[in-house]
């Protein structure tokens, strides 16, 4: 399968706790199949279909995280020295 066919679904209903995902990318198929290893009495691996595989995981598995900044050199040395200031500032 070549990449831009390998997708992931996940479905998210209101009434329910539980999230069903399906998936045919590797990357995800080996960290939900390590879920399930690791969680069996909440996560499980419902079927196996060529090519892909549908799992039940609680949504509180689920998370949605702010995009990272990217900051220039010249930012991250002012956010350096400032933090040199709070630290000395604590010190004394």
């Amino acid at each position: 399968m070549i990449k831009s066919e390998q997708e992931t679904t996940i479905n998210i209903y209101a009434d329910s706790n539980i999230a069903r995902i399906y998936t045919c990318d590797p990357r995800y198929i080996r960290k939900l199949n390590k879920l399930v290893d690791n969680n069996p009495e909440e996560c499980k691996l419902v079927r196996a279909e060529d090519p892909g595989f549908f799992y039940e995981i609680p949504i509180s598995y689920i998370k949605f995280s702010k995009h990272r900044r990217n900051y220039t050199l010249e930012q991250k040395q002012a956010f350096a020295e400032r933090m040199k200031l709070v630290r000395s500032t604590k010190e004394e």
